[in-house]
């Protein structure tokens, strides 16, 4: 199955990895916090995969925003990684991330963590479905 993903680094050779590991998706790109919530709201992507620190305030800033504008607080989103693990870990879970990715990437490590966060974007789309369905024919499925 083919996604839409948004993969936001301020170091291009970063973003590069990541797109030669998910050749199947479609992928639309940022170098910044600014970018990144443009292109969320512009793309509507399936998951999101950022990096915590970048330059004017960074991934964890662009994540608060993210989770906090009803078109966007869905969409998955993979914080990466290559420091401090343990806090990043628990911050990126407090604030709404779906999973931390680590660096350096594997394309194992990167598959089995996009494979986890999709399935909360499946999850809401079934119920975006369901609810759909529900008004229309209030007879016909229950959630």
């Amino acid at each position: 199955m083919s996604m839409k993903i948004l993969i936001v680094d301020d170091r291009e050779y970063q973003r590069k990895i990541l797109k030669s590991i998910l050749v199947e998706h479609e992928i639309f790109e940022a170098s910044c916090v600014l970018s990144a919530i443009e292109s969320a709201n512009k793309n509507n992507p399936d998951i999101i995969i950022m990096e915590t620190i970048m330059p004017a305030g960074g991934g964890y800033g662009a994540l608060k925003i993210l989770k906090s504008n009803d078109q966007t607080k869905n969409i998955p989103v993979i914080m990466t990684s290559g420091k401090n693990m343990n806090f990043d870990i628990y911050y990126s879970q407090q604030l709404g991330a779906a999973k931390l990715l680590p660096k350096p990437f594997t394309k194992d490590n990167v598959l089995e963590v996009l494979k986890f966060a999709s399935v909360p974007y499946l999850k809401h789309c079934l119920e975006k479905e369901l609810n759909s369905i529900n008004q229309t024919d209030p007879t016909r499925i229950k959630i």
